[in-house]
This record gives C-alpha cells, sequence and structure tokens, in this order.
C-alpha cells in the first residue's frame, strides 16, 4: 500500500471526507461520532465540513419524491439536441408531464421514480467563512 504524505493536499481531501463521511452516517443513524484523527485540518475547515455535513443529513430526511422516471427522460432526449424545438418540447412535455409544484424550504433531496436522489438543495450548507474567503480569492 502507498502511503500518503500527511501534509499533502491529497491527504488533506481524504481526510475531510472521512469526516464528512462519518459525521453524516453518524447524523442520519442517530449514533455518536467516532474519535477521529484530523491530521493537519484546521480549525476552520473542520467547522465548514461540520455544517455542511449537518445540511446534508437534513437534506437527506427531507425527501421530496417525484412520480418521473429520469433514466427514462434521459433516454427520451437527443444527444445530439443543440436548439429548442417548438415540437420536439411538446411531445417531451405530454410523455412526460410535469407534477405538482414542490416549492423545497428547507434542506431536502428529491427522488425519482427509480429511488434516485436527483437533486440536493443544500441552503446554508456554505459557511459565511467559506463565502467570504472564496470571494475574496475571486
Amino acid at each position: 500500500m502507498v502511503i500518503i504524505p500527511l501534509d499533502w493536499a491529497l491527504y488533506q481531501t481524504y481526510l475531510a471526507g472521512e469526516l464528512v463521511h462519518e459525521i453524516f452516517m453518524a447524523t442520519i443513524l442517530h449514533q455518536l461520532v467516532r474519535d477521529m484523527d484530523l491530521g493537519l485540518l484546521d480549525i476552520n475547515a473542520c467547522i465548514a465540513l461540520e455544517q455542511l455535513t449537518n445540511v446534508m443529513a437534513t437534506a437527506y430526511s427531507n425527501a421530496a419524491h417525484l412520480k418521473i422516471d429520469m433514466v427514462r427522460y434521459n433516454d427520451a432526449l437527443d444527444k445530439d439536441e443543440s436548439s429548442r424545438s417548438e415540437t420536439r418540447e411538446e411531445n417531451l412535455f405530454n410523455r412526460f408531464p410535469p407534477e405538482e409544484e414542490h416549492f423545497l424550504i428547507t434542506p431536502s433531496i428529491v427522488i425519482d421514480s427509480g429511488s434516485r436522489i436527483i437533486v440536493w438543495y443544500l441552503p446554508g450548507a456554505l459557511t459565511t467563512m467559506i463565502m467570504v474567503c472564496f470571494t475574496i480569492s475571486m
């Protein structure tokens, strides 16, 4: 097995993923988060990852179910379509009529008829700290 040096960004990304997975699973299974060696992850990163994970876990417990099968819908689309066609739009509309509107106001997931998550709605997932850092870096 290859050992990744602890100061590499790849290792830090791995640790971040492990932390998100651990918090997410513990939250949805109503268990305690196990102690983890967070290596060189700084406290701000850990706080941001915990915020993201808590919003994801909330979304996971608030599912909106749709009757549409996204695989069938995707198969109905022409892969080389490059413009809108009124006839084509009407055909798709008739084959896949819209359902009632769903307004998502809390973190939620949208699930199609094949039990596939097709949307993660995650308001508040990014902490102010991350948004400020991202804005400053642009």
